[in-house]
């Protein structure tokens, strides 16, 4: 695969920047998701005030945003690099399975989004009621039972298969 023109740059820098946003600000709402939570369960820990939980509701809903955001940034961009780098993705096993993983887990991606739509815009643009903003967060981590995790881990895979790129034919 060759990166010749300008536009294909362009096209995988945008892609890689949001995939950055998407996954870290993944990673990072789910870190402080579950540090409210004792391990292993649903429950909230006993020494989290009131304040405390109604600050970290806040908090994932700003982060969010930043995830609701770039994730379609990384849809559009990555459909429009292979349109830009005219692959093969006979040739470019590796890429064909990335597109694979992106596209299985879209329905997951898209369901959660409204989920996290609809918890974003209760916290952020409302004087909004704890336990039901807590119950909505509840529902969310709860929300098709290990298929988030297992999306996540095949994001991180992805990255791994575009670093070392098995399954990619010489030509």
């Amino acid at each position: 695969m060759e990166l010749n023109t300008t536009k294909t740059k362009i096209s995988l820098f945008i892609l890689i920047v949001s995939s950055i946003f998407w996954l870290g600000g993944s990673i990072y709402r789910a870190i402080i998701a579950y540090t409210l939570f004792e391990p292993f369960s649903l429950i909230i820990k006993s020494e989290i005030t009131y304040d405390i939980l109604r600050q970290t509701l806040k908090l994932i809903g700003n982060v969010n945003v930043y995830v609701l955001i770039s994730y379609p940034i990384v849809l559009i961009s990555f459909f429009i690099f292979l349109k830009l780098s005219q692959v093969k993705l006979k040739r470019d096993g590796w890429l064909f399975m990335i597109s694979m993983i992106l596209l299985l887990f879209f329905p997951v991606e898209v369901y959660l989004s409204f989920l996290d739509l609809d918890f974003t815009y209760m916290v952020l643009f409302s004087n909004f009621d704890t336990n039901l903003a807590l119950s909505k967060l509840i529902q969310r981590i709860a929300a098709l039972g290990g298929l988030p995790a297992i999306g996540s881990l095949c994001y991180f895979t992805s990255i791994w298969i575009a670093i070392f790129q098995p399954l990619k034919k010489s030509v």
